[in-house]
């Protein structure tokens, strides 16, 4: 099996009056019913469209700084996202045209790593009362490093999200494979499901991995995505998000 990360660029979504949005829910909703029901659903949800409410956190100084607003002002940016997790490329393609014919707008599809921790359940205590936040970064804001560096950036990494963990306030983390070439997207928008290899669109930045915490308070994040760019050692960017729950 292998897992895909099918998401969006808010952009791609377009001009619609609110009844077009009211229709897409529903359809979108029966998507991922199916994508449960054949036992291939990992992850899914969507982000707050309010960029004021984003922040970034940037260590590369040797000192964490915390800004509100986006890191870097981009024409196009993240809109939600669903990761299945299939037995080959075809099932792959099969659910990101289902997902881009429910939703409305296209959709652009990349091999996913997931994290993998013996405790890497999201905790339910935690889930109930808190607040989901995306922590993410693009690809290009890690910058050139040897590879020695990279390989104690790992460590480190994989340290802080144990702590996030421990702490109850994990939901779900991963990265995507580098090589574009591995990507496709689905575009329905003609009114029939058009396929092509590489990104959607080109774009100057494109998304390099993500960790989404469930916290009681705005500040926690703040902490969890400080700590994550100290350890990533490039920075990153921090959104509310909401998931799609099962059921």
């Amino acid at each position: 099996m292998a897992q895909y990360l099918i998401y969006f660029n808010q952009q791609w979504v377009g001009d619609h009056p609110a009844e077009w949005f009211q229709e897409r829910g529903p359809l979108a909703r029966a998507a991922v019913d199916e994508i449960i029901a054949a036992g291939e659903y990992v992850f899914a949800g969507g982000l707050e469209e309010d960029l004021d409410l984003a922040f970034s956190a940037d260590a590369t100084s040797g000192e964490v700084l915390l800004t509100d607003g986006p890191f870097a002002e981009t024409k196009e940016w993240l809109g939600g996202l669903t990761i299945v997790d299939v037995p080959d490329v075809e099932t792959a393609r099969k659910w990101a045209g289902k997902i881009a014919v429910a939703c409305g707008w296209p959709q652009e599809v990349r091999p996913f790593k997931p994290w993998s921790s013996p405790r890497s359940e999201p905790a339910e205590a935690s889930r109930a009362g808190g607040t989901e936040y995306l922590i993410y970064f693009n690809q290009q804001w890690v910058g050139d490093h040897p590879e020695e560096w990279f390989q104690e950036r790992g460590h480190e990494s994989r340290a802080v999200v144990e702590e996030i963990i421990a702490a109850g306030h994990y939901s779900f983390a991963g990265g995507l494979e580098e090589d574009l070439d591995l990507a496709f997207s689905a575009d329905a928008t003609s009114g029939e499901v058009l396929f092509s290899d590489g990104p959607f669109a080109e774009t100057k930045e494109w998304l390099g991995g993500f960790t989404v915490v469930d916290v009681p308070d705005v500040e926690t994040a703040r902490m969890w995505t400080g700590k994550i760019a100290v350890a990533c050692g490039w920075p990153q960017e921090a959104r509310p998000f909401g998931r799609m729950r099962e059921g």
